[in-house]
C-alpha cells in the first residue's frame, strides 16, 4: 500500500507538471536555480584571516566586497541575472573572499544534470514564501492582507453553530501572497485519499516526492517546504480585529473567513452546475410536471464581494466563486400566524402543532425501528445504531423549533391561572419569565422532568404505529440519553 501511494503520487506530480506546459522553460528553470545558489554563496564572502586590521589593503578591501554584496542581493531571481551572478562569484573565488572548496560548484552541476519534474520542484520551494493549503485565509477579509493563512484542524461541533469542522471533508483552499504563485498553490493542493500535498509536507511527510530524488535530496527539499509551510504566525492591520475587555487590558481577536465553508456552500447552492438544475426543476414546476429531484429555495440569502475584478488574487478557490460569498439568513422566518400558548395541554407533548412538525420524522423512525425488528436484526450495529439517532435528533429538532416558535408569545405567558403545564414544561417554553417562583424552580433538576416525558411520548408515539412492536428499555436509554445532551446544549445557548 505504501509503494502504491508513492507510485500514485509520483504520477500525479508527473501529470500536473506535465499540464503547465513548461517544457521550453527548463533552462530558464535551471538558471534561476543557479542564481539562488550563487547568491547564497555570496552572502558568506568574507575577508580572509590574513588581512590585518591594521592592514592598509583592509578599508579598500572591504569596501569592494560591500559592494559586491550589495550588487548580490539585488540580483534578481531571473535568467537574465545568471551571467552577473557567475560574475560576482568569480571575482570573490579570485579575491579568496569565497573559499573554493565548498559545494557551490557541485550542486551547480546537480542542477543542471536534473530533469524537469526535479527541477519545477525545487523551483516551487524557491518561490513557496507564504504559499499553503489552507481553511482560514485571511485575504478574503483584504487582498491586500499580509496576515497568516490557517489550517482549521479542530473536530469539536456544537448544534446551532455552523463551522468548518462540520464539514465531513474540508475543501481546502490555496493561499499565496499574489496570483502569479497560483500554479505553486495548485501544486500544493495535489491530493490522494483527500489529503493535499501541502498538508503532508507541513506535517513533515516527505513520501509524495520520494521518487523524484535520493534520499539526501529528499531531506534536503523537504525541509526546505517544511520550514516554508510552517512559518510564525502574524496578523496584519489590514484584518479586521475585535478587542474586549479583559482585567485591566485587551484581548484581540483576528476574524479569519473559512474558505473551507464558503466553498462548501459555493458548491453545494451556488455553482453553475446546481444553479441550472434548480432552474430545471422550477421550469417543471411551473408546468405542473414531475421532477424527480427536491426543488430547493433559498430565500433571502446575501452577496457580498472581495476584489470581485481579480478574485484569483486573493486564493485558488476565491478566484473560481468569481469572487463572491454567499451568506444564508441567520434569523427564523417569521410567520404570519401567531402561535397559541399551550396552557391547556397537561403536557407539550399534547399539542397538535408539535405533533404535526414531528410527524413525518416519527413515521421515519418508526419504518427503521419496525425493520429491523420483524428482521430480527439487532439495531446496535454502529451503522443502523447511527441511522436511528439521525431520525431521532430530527425528532428532537422539531421539538426545539417548536419551543422557540413560543418565543414571539410575551414573556411570562405561562403564569396563567388556567395553565396546565408542568413546571418543567413551563421553563422550557417561557424561559423569559421572571417571577421569584419561576426563578427559584430554574434552579432545580427540571430538565430531568422534562426527559422522562418526551421518552414517555416518543415510545406511545412508536407504539401506535404497530402493537406487535414492543419499545425495549435498550431503546429508552438511547432517547434519554441524546435527549439529555441536546437539552443541555440547548438550555446553555439559549435559556
Amino acid at each position: 500500500m505504501y509503494n502504491n501511494q508513492i507510485t500514485q503520487w509520483y504520477e500525479q506530480i508527473k501529470a500536473y507538471i506535465d499540464g503547465l506546459n513548461e517544457q521550453n522553460k527548463q533552462t530558464s528553470i535551471q538558471a534561476v536555480l543557479q542564481v539562488e545558489i550563487y547568491k547564497n554563496s555570496l552572502a558568506k564572502a568574507r575577508l580572509p584571516i590574513s588581512i590585518s586590521l591594521n592592514d592598509e589593503q583592509f578599508t579598500k578591501q572591504q569596501k569592494e566586497l560591500n559592494k559586491i554584496l550589495k550588487q548580490a542581493e539585488k540580483l534578481k531571481l531571473t535568467e537574465n541575472s545568471l551571467s552577473s551572478a557567475q560574475s560576482l562569484y568569480q571575482q570573490c573565488i579570485h579575491k579568496e573572499w569565497l573559499d573554493g572548496s565548498d559545494d557551490t560548484l557541485s550542486t551547480i552541476e546537480l542542477i543542471q544534470q536534473q530533469d524537469l519534474y526535479q527541477l519545477w520542484i525545487r523551483y516551487a520551494l524557491l518561490f513557496a514564501d507564504g504559499v499553503t493549503p489552507a481553511t482560514h485565509i485571511a485575504k478574503l477579509t483584504h487582498s491586500s492582507s499580509c496576515g497568516s493563512a490557517i489550517i482549521d484542524a479542530i473536530s469539536d461541533t456544537k448544534i446551532g453553530f455552523l463551522t468548518t469542522s462540520q464539514v465531513d471533508k474540508p475543501i481546502y483552499d490555496g493561499a499565496y501572497p499574489n496570483a502569479s504563485l497560483s500554479k505553486i498553490a495548485k501544486f500544493l493542493l495535489l491530493s490522494i485519499d483527500d489529503v493535499p500535498l501541502g498538508v503532508l509536507l507541513k506535517q513533515g511527510n516527505y513520501t509524495p516526492l520520494t521518487k523524484f530524488f535520493d534520499a539526501v535530496q529528499l531531506k534536503q527539499v523537504g525541509d526546505g517546504f517544511y520550514h516554508k509551510l510552517n512559518p510564525s504566525l502574524m496578523a496584519d492591520a489590514l484584518i479586521k480585529q475585535v478587542y474586549f475587555p479583559v482585567d485591566d487590558s485587551y484581548h484581540q481577536l483576528v476574524i479569519l473567513h473559512s474558505s473551507s465553508l464558503i466553498q462548501e456552500i459555493y458548491q453545494r447552492y451556488f455553482q453553475k452546475q446546481v444553479r441550472d438544475a434548480r432552474i430545471k426543476i422550477e421550469k417543471q414546476q411551473q408546468e405542473n410536471k414531475y421532477h424527480q429531484d427536491i426543488l430547493e429555495q433559498i430565500p433571502n440569502t446575501l452577496t457580498f464581494s472581495t476584489v470581485a475584478s481579480q478574485p484569483q488574487n486573493v486564493s485558488v478557490n476565491h478566484g473560481s466563486r468569481g469572487g463572491n460569498i454567499r451568506l444564508f439568513r441567520a434569523s427564523p422566518p417569521i410567520w404570519q400566524s401567531q402561535p397559541k400558548a399551550p396552557i391547556y395541554y397537561q403536557s407539550l407533548f399534547f399539542d397538535r402543532t408539535l405533533n404535526r412538525m414531528c410527524k413525518e420524522n416519527i413515521i421515519g423512525l418508526q419504518q427503521m425501528l419496525i425493520t429491523f425488528d420483524k428482521a430480527n436484526i439487532s439495531f446496535k450495529e454502529p451503522h443502523r445504531l447511527q441511522g436511528i439517532i439521525n431520525w431521532l435528533n430530527a425528532i428532537i429538532d422539531d421539538v426545539f423549533d417548536y419551543a422557540q416558535s413560543l418565543w414571539n408569545l410575551p414573556s411570562g405567558w405561562s403564569n396563567h391561572t388556567e395553565n396546565r403545564l408542568p413546571i418543567a414544561h413551563q421553563l422550557f417554553l417561557d424561559s423569559q419569565r421572571n417571577d421569584e417562583l419561576f426563578l427559584a424552580f430554574k434552579q432545580s433538576e427540571w430538565q430531568k422532568d422534562l426527559v422522562q416525558d418526551f421518552v414517555f411520548w416518543l415510545n406511545n408515539k412508536l407504539r401506535d404505529a404497530d402493537k406487535h412492536f414492543s419499545v425495549s428499555e435498550d431503546h429508552s436509554r438511547i432517547w434519554r440519553k441524546i435527549f439529555a445532551d441536546r437539552l443541555r446544549e440547548y438550555v446553555e445557548q439559549w435559556i
